[in-house]
């Protein structure tokens, strides 16, 4: 499907399409999903799929709706490492996201939209952080770095409340 919007009307898909499509799924690591109908995938796998979908169509920028929706812990990493590899590629990417760290694991400038019905753009470092997040969301949110030195953010207790342990 993702080569469609290349093809005449009727013609049939070509080896450079077959080999675009081969490498998406390569890519992703879904070569056993290739010949699953969509209809017999999980919400997750479906995810992939459309993920890859958009990787064969080879173009230059990729505008991706919160492409780890519906995916497991795993391949939510997973998506967002080719989300990373891509863009290093010099690929455009432009994608949405409700999870910072998601945001801060792969992207590398962001656009916040701020309360006040303005907007914020710039390095991912300097807006997706505590403070700004906190203003965003109406809630304290807190950071803490891992031992390779990435910060990991999370919703900060409030009213009282605290995290499960």
């Amino acid at each position: 499907l993702g080569r469609l919007g290349r093809l005449a009307a009727g013609a049939s898909p070509a080896r450079a399409d077959r080999d675009a499509v081969a490498r998406a799924i390569e890519r992703l690591g879904l070569e056993d999903f290739r010949e699953r109908p969509l209809s017999r995938m999980s919400g997750g796998e479906r995810q992939l799929a459309a993920v890859a979908r958009a990787l064969a169509q080879e173009a230059s920028t990729l505008v991706l709706d919160e492409p780890t929706t519906s995916l497991d812990f795993g391949n939510q990493g997973r998506v967002l490492d080719v989300i990373a590899s891509l863009a290093d590629d010099g690929l455009g990417i432009v994608y949405s996201t409700h999870d910072p760290n998601h945001a801060r694991r792969a992207g590398t400038r962001a656009l916040v939209y701020l309360p006040d019905g303005e907007t914020a753009f710039g390095a991912v470092d300097e807006l997706v952080e505590p403070a700004t997040l906190s203003r965003v969301y109406g809630v304290p949110v807190d950071g803490a770095h891992t031992a390779d030195g990435r910060l990991v953010l999370a919703i900060a207790p409030a009213l009282g409340g605290r995290f499960n342990r």
